[in-house]
């Protein structure tokens, strides 16, 4: 079974990915990215074949494409979109294979990202050694990604959406130093019989967090629940030296086991002590900033690689729904008001403005949101996107109120937050009557994958419609149960 640049690049991350990657593709289900985001890619990926117009698209695999990409060549083709080539067991395909007037070849990798990552050299790095080897004589390297402060205005440029940069110098220099020891542990980890048996403390992997392993399940199983991984924005190297000394729970940290920051040392104590903190004085000064009536609100988003409409940039968010939850004094009842766009166009977003500014009045009431950097960034590119509603959004970012913040600063602590402030580590802590797990959708990604696919079937099932709303709304409304708990706590009137 030939090693890929993909396996190759694995193996940078973690060696038991590697392994199991090439021995056990279906382990490996887990690691895939949501559909939403591979579809960008490939989004990508398709438009900038544009800029090479006499490109011929590969559609075999393997050694299928092996004999595909000789024969092309043969027959006078000389640009070949997956053009694959392979040498001692190392299989390499080729976004772009470029051949050249003096018979050189330049390759071409197209990621759907705004900047150049170390990745993505070692990457294009892996695929100049595998097709030199091959017996391509590789001239250049180049990078294909987005021009991130392009805005689409018109039809799609694809000569100003997409930027081209050479990169022949740093691939160069990652072969002997990166590559070339790379695959001879490629090579050696192979052979083996078994999983690689490697101690947790060598590992560069994460077992938890939004850069999980794929490996997980498999270099981490004996791993406690509450880990030392587990200790807030403690780095990798300093999870390997607690690893190293046989400290793996958060109970075996002591004060000379590892020099600490305030907020990790106090969640070591915390846990430690099964205990919760409360700074009275502190969360009561921040709860009486908020003003009655009271907006939970909340947005859905899908960001586009490729801007689908006029004004928009690279990955900037479309504002698919929102869900918003209003008491308008303390003895009242909730009202609920929600959205969910049906199509991608500025008309529906121009309807989901509107009925957000008929919900939420010029009155001075407090919005609370959860992260308020996320709210106000897409409350200014609205307003910026429709001018009509510019006041409107410029005023709702003056009445913001980040409910997150009181958890940011310390003034109200749990052990069992295990060191996390997002909204789905406090809620089931403090109130577990509401479960994100009895729902269809669970999460932000889970939502925009899923509006994604809604919006874009004929059948638009509308137990679909449902699962979106449900999740958008237990949102908002864990914000209110949240408040309530924190108003509780200080005998507020919140």
């Amino acid at each position: 079974m030939p090693v890929t640049k993909s396996d190759l690049l694995r193996l940078s991350s973690c060696k038991n990915w590697f392994w199991l990657s090439i021995n056990e593709p279906e382990s490996l289900a887990e690691t895939i990215a949501g559909e939403a985001l591979a579809k960008e890619g490939m989004a990508f990926e398709s438009f900038a074949r544009q800029k090479f117009p006499n490109g011929i698209l590969l559609k075999s695999f393997g050694r299928p494409a092996i004999a595909k990409t000789k024969q092309l060549l043969e027959e006078g083709k000389d640009c070949l979109f997956q053009g694959t080539a392979e040498h001692d067991s190392f299989l390499a395909k080729a976004d772009v294979l470029q051949r050249n007037e003096d018979g050189t070849f330049d390759l071409y990798e197209m990621k759907a990202s705004t900047d150049v990552k170390d990745e993505y050299l070692l990457d294009l790095a892996i695929q100049r050694v595998v097709f030199n080897d091959a017996g391509f004589e590789v001239a250049s390297c180049f990078l294909v990604f987005l021009d991130g402060v392009y805005v689409r205005d018109g039809d799609l440029s694809v000569d100003q959406c997409v930027q081209v940069v050479n990169v022949t110098a740093q691939a160069r220099a990652l072969e002997d130093v990166d590559v070339r020891p790379l695959m001879a542990e490629a090579k050696r980890i192979a052979d083996l019989a078994d999983v690689p048996v490697v101690d947790m403390a060598e590992l560069t992997c994460r077992p938890n967090g939004a850069n999980r392993c794929g490996c997980a399940d498999v270099s981490y199983k004996d791993l406690p629940d509450y880990s030392v991984f587990d200790i807030s924005r403690l780095s990798r190297d300093d999870c390997s030296k607690l690893l190293s000394k046989g400290i793996t729970t958060i109970d075996e940290v002591q004060p000379k086991s590892l020099k600490l920051i305030k907020q990790q040392a106090i969640q070591v104590v915390l846990t430690q002590k099964k205990m919760r903190k409360i700074n009275q004085a502190g969360l009561k000064a921040e709860l009486e900033k908020v003003q009655y009536p009271i907006y939970y609100l909340d947005y859905e988003t899908y960001n586009f690689a490729l801007p689908r409409l006029n004004g928009f940039r690279p990955y900037q968010h479309y504002v698919f729904q929102y869900s918003l939850h209003v008491q308008a004094s303390p003895d009242s009842a909730l009202q609920h008001y929600e959205f969910l766009a049906e199509d991608i166009s500025l008309e529906s977003l121009e309807s989901l403005a509107g009925s957000l500014q008929a919900a939420i009045p010029d009155d001075g009431g407090s919005v609370v949101v959860w992260h308020r950097q996320f709210e106000e960034m897409r409350n200014s590119e609205i307003g910026q996107l429709l001018p009509q509603f510019k006041s409107f959004f410029n005023d709702l970012n003056r009445r913001v109120f980040d409910l997150e913040e009181i958890f940011k600063q310390g003034l109200f602590l749990d052990y069992q937050f295990k060191g996390r402030t997002s909204i789905k580590a406090i809620l089931p802590v403090l109130y577990p009557q509401f479960s994100y797990s009895e729902l269809n959708v669970q999460n932000g990604m889970q939502a925009m994958d899923r509006w994604y696919r809604w919006v874009n079937s004929e059948s638009r099932q509308p137990e679909k419609r449902k699962d979106l709303l449900d999740y958008c709304r237990l949102d908002t409304l864990a914000m209110v149960e949240i408040m309530n708990i924190l108003a509780n706590e200080t005998n507020s009137q919140v």
